[in-house]
This record gives structure tokens, sequence and C-alpha cells, in this order.
């Protein structure tokens, strides 16, 4: 399992130049993710960004990659451990994999080649955890937390009142 900060280095060292994969959960929270990193990515000047949303019907990542171009980076958001091929490291040769995710599981991928960070001691959704990596649009990680069913749990209360704090909402009469 990879620190926060070995994380935010392989982030940081992102070039421009870089043909990046983003593969994420088609759920809101794994949209959010997904829409949040791009969006750094293209604010770093990055050109050539492959999007792969993910549907998770009796699939994993080896039914995907036949559909994948050929890339220097490959970053998987929102996709629990049971839906990643185990011969992953096949699948994958020559690429750095960035792997964020929130959900539960008893070990890490058996891929030492991927860089994996997952928050599992409190309930995070990925919007949350890769919007407090990479900042960016606070009110799309906020409605990716919700859709999650973050906001039933105590430790994103404060992230989601916060920015409810922070913003006017106009109540209409009807």
């Amino acid at each position: 399992m990879a620190s926060k900060l070995e994380v935010e280095n392989f982030i940081k060292d992102i070039k421009p130049e870089d043909k990046i994969n983003l593969i994420f959960h088609n759920d809101l929270d794994g949209f959010a993710s997904g829409i949040l990193f791009y969006d750094y990515l293209k604010d770093k000047g990055c050109k050539d960004i492959g999007i792969y949303p993910f549907v998770i019907i009796n699939g994993n990542l080896k039914d995907i990659k036949e559909n994948l171009r050929d890339r220097d980076k490959l970053i998987i958001l929102d996709l629990a451990k049971n839906t990643i091929h185990p011969k992953i490291t096949e699948l994958l040769q020559g690429e750095e994999v960035l792997y964020i995710d929130h959900h539960k599981t008893d070990s890490p991928l058996e891929n030492k080649n991927i860089l994996e960070y997952r928050i599992t001691e409190r309930y995070t959704p990925c919007s949350r955890i890769v919007y407090e990596l990479i900042d960016g649009k606070e009110w799309l990680s906020v409605a990716g937390t919700i859709s999650d069913y973050g906001d039933r749990y105590p430790e994103n209360k404060e992230f989601i009142e916060g920015f409810l704090k922070r913003i006017t909402i106009h109540q209409i009469n009807i």
C-alpha cells in the first residue's frame, strides 16, 4: 500500500506529454473522481487522455484492457479489488499504474508495480479522496460523496456541511 506522499509525488510527476488512461466506476462517485482527475490532467497540459467509465456487471479489468490504447500511465479510480483481474501484471506491462479506491479488502493487490492508495479506516468515497489529493471542483466531490452514502457517516459530516455553509443556496417557494 502506498503512502499519501508517494501518491502525491506520482501525481506531481505527471508531465504534459504523458499518455494517460483513466478508468473509473460508472457510478457518480466514480464519475466525479474521473472528472476531477481529468480536469487536473487538462490543467497540467495533458492532451492525450483516454477515458473509460467501467461498468461492473460480471466484469473485470481484463475485459476493458482490450479497448485501452497504449499509454505511459494508467489511473484506476473507485473500482473494488475484486473487479481487478488477478493477472493484472500480464495486462499492464510497461505502464505506470495508480490505483485509488475506498472499498474495504483484506489485502492489497498482488502487483507491486501498482501504486495502490486506499483509505479504509474511515468511510471516504473515492471522489473525496481524489479531491483531497488534487483539489478541483469541491461541489463535484461533495456530490460524489453523498451519492456513495458518505453523508451517512459522521467522518464526512464536516466536509459536506463545510461546503454547504460556504455556498449560498436560494430557496424557491413554489
